[in-house]
């Protein structure tokens, strides 16, 4: 991902950029999927994203007690497996896009 030196990029459609190909965001819309060329996404909520784009659904409650840290290394495998060729680019996204897709 990106070195210390470098800063997380706020796109025009809502997303951040936190590393070459990964982005952060609240609910996307398609807009900004396509504006991204977003390939994968991984959906903390009950979004579903247009066919062509690959999704990782993981189900994790809201709440302080419920440990998402059990997803990790799922969410790992399905993420380098994206960016591994190059081309692939990956959005995480819960409901806000403040604590369960920044997990």
């Amino acid at each position: 991902m990106h070195e210390n030196t470098q800063q997380t990029q706020e796109t025009a459609h809502g997303a951040t950029e936190i590393g070459k190909g990964l982005y952060l965001s609240s609910v996307p819309t398609t807009f900004t999927l396509q504006k991204l060329e977003i390939t994968h996404v991984i959906s903390l909520t009950p979004f579903t994203p247009p066919p062509h784009i690959s999704q990782l659904k993981i189900f994790a409650r809201d709440e302080r007690e419920f440990q998402i840290w059990i997803m990790f290394d799922t969410a790992y495998t399905y993420i380098r497996e994206a960016l591994n060729n190059g081309e692939g680019k990956v959005l995480v996204h819960c409901a806000k896009g403040i604590s369960r897709s920044v997990s």
